[in-house]
């Protein structure tokens, strides 16, 4: 198989991950194997030394470095197709990061629509109480002038239940 194919293949099944750190650690092992006899590592940060350091960045954000120890003779095609499997690592990494805070605003929406949903359900329910009340003192008030024989005040439309 050929480098650019196996590079390929790595960042596609590495794109069906959801663990950030899961899928670094995959990258860093894939990259391994396929680049055999290179040591790649991953750091948060810059390291020193003078190992071949490649920033694992997006245009909004550094996620980390690939360091390569040891001898790092890279011809210019295996060393572009390298750069271009680390920047779909970053792409990936961001894209998780997009989506864990989607699915936490989700969550948080979620709570907030739950909430309004109780606050209006109770003031439904007193509503509600307050016309049945209503329409109660009405039928009332009917029954008194009707006692007195006077004409009822209330056309009432709608009776309460029993």
């Amino acid at each position: 198989m050929n480098l650019a194919h196996e590079l390929f293949l790595l960042t596609a099944h590495l794109s069906q991950l959801r663990s950030q750190d899961h899928h670094i650690q995959l990258f860093i092992e894939g990259i391994n194997d396929i680049f055999f006899g290179q040591e790649f590592a991953w750091l948060s940060e810059k390291g020193t030394g003078n190992n071949l350091q490649i920033p694992v960045s997006t245009r909004a954000k550094t996620y980390g470095i690939i360091v390569c120890r040891g001898e790092s003779d890279f011809d210019a095609e295996s060393f572009a197709l390298l750069q271009n499997a680390i920047q779909m690592l970053a792409i990936a990494l961001e894209k998780l990061e997009q989506d864990h805070f989607i699915s936490d605003q989700q969550l948080h929406l979620q709570h907030l629509v739950a909430e309004k949903t109780r606050e209006l359900t109770r003031f439904n329910n007193h509503m509600v109480g307050r016309e049945v009340r209503m329409i109660a003192l009405k039928e009332e008030v009917n029954e008194l002038l009707k006692k007195m024989g006077e004409p009822e005040k209330y056309k009432i439309s709608c009776s309460l239940p029993t």
